[in-house]
């Protein structure tokens, strides 16, 4: 993914790279955090910026250790990565992100609950009982 100063970024089972066309710089998740997915957006927190956000992989093993960091994303802010919950996703997976270039972040969970975010307006939709996510 190529963020607005022209850097690709790279997903790996041990962080983030980022490539400037010569050399790779690795940049660290927090610990036990794998990455899932990530993308270059405006978090629609109501700034104006742009801003590396990731999601964590989470396990769907038996006996994997359950995860604290499933209803949100994580952000990247000053050189480092903060995790940004969603209270209205409380309980909920979150398993895809995508942004407009208006400005919108969409945040899609595994029951197929989405939540928009514009500006400081965050909108909830459940999914129609007729639609089962998983």
């Amino acid at each position: 993914m190529l963020d607005e100063h022209g850097y690709l970024w790279v997903a790996t089972t041990s962080g983030l790279a980022r490539f400037d066309g010569t050399t790779f710089e690795k940049f660290k998740m927090p610990t036990g955090v794998q990455v899932r997915g990530m993308i270059y957006a405006n978090t629609g927190d109501g700034g104006d910026h742009s801003s590396l956000v990731a999601l964590a992989n989470v396990s769907t093993r038996e006996n994997a250790t359950p995860r604290t960091d499933t209803n949100g994303y994580y952000v990247r802010e000053n050189g480092a990565f903060k995790y940004k919950p969603e209270p209205q996703l409380t309980g909920k997976i979150v398993r895809a992100v995508f942004a407009e270039e208006e400005g919108s972040l969409w945040l899609g969970c595994d029951d197929g609950t989405l939540l928009r975010r514009h500006g400081l307006e965050t909108s909830v939709f459940a999914a129609p009982a007729e639609v089962t996510g998983k």
